[in-house]
């Protein structure tokens, strides 16, 4: 065992001194390894569990200190005496973090999904794409077009909606609801969320019923449709 100090660790480095592994005398398991290929010393943690010996990496002595070594080995050694496997744990961290990574490099924004939605349901498809898409960039591209497309709930389609009523446009609000339910739809088809954030919303919560026009066309404005159709 070696007492470490912060001085014969550099003295170490300074000098190239390679070694596998050189316990440290005050707290127990914590070991300093300088193999060949190292660019600086590593800290390593060794213990045993259920009878089988175990050794992880807890840092390097270029953003470890040895102070901080020690106290990091003290509380890897109190976890493993209260039964805890440090290395399983760590491992099942990392795995835990890379899924996380994967998860949000995977995920899209209502932006990215919307561009998705209308080349394949809607372009080629409807008479006049250019409502649905004028649709979107005008009443839900600025308020949540940058949001991740899980990120979106139900408060967000409020919001749109409050804010096309506010303009005095209530069948617009409407065919923005029918825009954010066919959008959310599709990612749910296409396995990108499981929820969609407007399914609860009905035309009562948009701009509401269109009442029926009740008025006649008078004789002249017959005329003048006749005549527009031919």
């Amino acid at each position: 065992m070696t007492k470490f100090t912060d001085v014969g660790i550099k003295a170490l480095i300074t000098g190239d001194i390679r070694f596998e592994g050189r316990a440290d005398s005050i707290v127990a398991g914590l070991v300093l390894s300088f193999r060949k290929n190292d660019k600086v010393p590593r800290w390593l943690f060794r213990y045993s569990f259920a009878g089988t010996p175990r050794k992880m990496v807890i840092g390097n002595y270029g953003n470890m200190s040895l102070s901080e070594a020690r106290a990091r080995a003290r509380e890897l050694a109190a976890r493993v005496q209260l039964g805890y496997d440090v290395q399983g744990e760590k491992a099942a961290r990392i795995v835990e973090a890379v899924a996380a990574i994967e998860a949000e490099r995977a995920s899209i924004t209502v932006n990215e999904l919307a561009e998705e939605y209308l080349n394949r349901e809607i372009i080629g498809r409807v008479k006049h794409p250019n409502i649905p898409i004028n649709q979107y960039e005008k009443n839900i591209r600025p308020l949540i077009g940058a949001l991740k497309i899980e990120a979106v709930t139900s408060l967000h389609v409020d919001d749109i909606l409050e804010a096309v009523r506010k303009r005095g446009a209530p069948s617009i609000a409407n065919k923005a609801l029918r825009m954010l339910q066919n959008i959310f739809d599709y990612a749910i088809r296409r396995r990108m969320i499981a929820v969609n954030p407007a399914a609860a919303f009905r035309t009562k919560d948009a701009g509401g019923e269109m009442e029926a026009r009740d008025r006649a066309l008078s004789r002249t404005e017959l005329a003048l449709l006749f005549a527009a159709m031919k």
